[in-house]
């Protein structure tokens, strides 16, 4: 890419600063969506730390991506009789006191296994706790992006997420704006129900794929206080997105903001999608790069 076309294309972000978000975790280092990761994310500086929530049989909120446990956990030896007829073992099916026996190894290869041990699922509740101590002896206000899986999977089940999620935020005292904490969630549906029915007062953040078109913008900020795509939308394969660009000029310029997914240990590109293009966050799964970028940024600017 051109620097003259960077430099062409560069967006004046909102607030002049830019979020590190750690990807379940410091997710590259250690097994994603345990304590350890989350600790190791928090000690990293970053401003959020993303987490994915599903619900137990027993209506207890566990951060993990799958809906299935068998790639992150050793369930297929502990619970050989849990699996469904499918072939799957599914967190739901499960009460928390049986998934705390099983050991959470990341997504390894089976070699590296053997140095995975000891780690456990978490459940939102020990993260927000986690993350309350943290902040009180550090000093720090680092926030959670709580995003919900599947949320009409959950429904069909049985057991819908949004009560759990919020009886749970509100317990934690995390239920307010000032907290500073964000919902996302693919499914527009939900957000939409969590703003009208369940009269959340959190921010929420829709993620999507691709961006949605200029002229969406203004309805999508009814309910929605950010639009959270790939980073694609924004440039791909080292090519900058002008359509892209101009959605999040439209939603600087209507007061939402953007969180770009998913960096890995990309100095070079972070710096970029946080100077030049100023987005307003970046999700990544090395968070002690995004946090480096993210500082390197504001040393040349002071």
């Amino acid at each position: 890419m051109q620097k003259d076309e960077i430099q062409m294309l560069t967006l004046i972000q909102q607030n002049g600063k830019s979020s590190v978000v750690a990807h379940r975790g410091a997710s590259a280092t250690l097994p994603e969506h345990t304590l350890e990761a989350y600790t190791l994310a928090h000690a990293q500086g970053v401003d959020y730390i993303e987490t994915d929530v599903i619900l137990t049989r027993d209506n207890v909120l566990v951060c993990l991506h799958d809906l299935e446990i068998e790639t992150t956990t050793d369930v297929a030896t502990v619970f050989p009789d849990h699996k469904r007829l499918d072939g799957h073992w599914y967190t739901i099916d499960f009460t928390l006191a049986e998934l705390k026996q099983l050991n959470v190894f990341g997504r390894v290869d089976d070699s590296e296994r053997e140095t995975m041990q000891g780690y456990q699922i978490a459940t939102l509740d020990e993260l927000i706790l986690l993350v309350q101590r943290l902040n009180i002896v550090l000093s720090r206000k680092t926030a959670l992006l709580i995003e919900t899986k599947d949320p009409q999977w959950h429904a069909q089940q049985g057991k819908p997420l949004e009560p759990v999620l919020l009886e749970t935020l509100a317990l934690h005292k995390v239920d307010m704006p000032a907290g500073d904490y964000i919902i996302q969630s693919f499914d527009e549906a939900h957000l939409r129900s969590l703003r009208d029915t369940y009269q959340c007062q959190l921010p929420l953040m829709w993620l999507t794929s691709e961006l949605p078109s200029l002229e969406k913008v203004d309805g999508i900020r009814a309910w929605a206080a950010g639009i959270n795509p790939h980073r694609s939308a924004i440039e791909g394969d080292g090519k900058l997105n002008t359509a892209g660009l101009a959605v999040l000029e439209r939603m600087h310029s209507r007061g939402m903001k953007m969180f770009v997914w998913t960096f890995n240990d990309e100095p070079d590109v972070l710096q970029r999608f946080i100077e030049c293009h100023g987005v307003d966050g970046v999700i990544t799964n090395n968070p002690d790069t995004g946090v480096r970028a993210l500082n390197a940024g504001r040393l040349k600017n002071e």
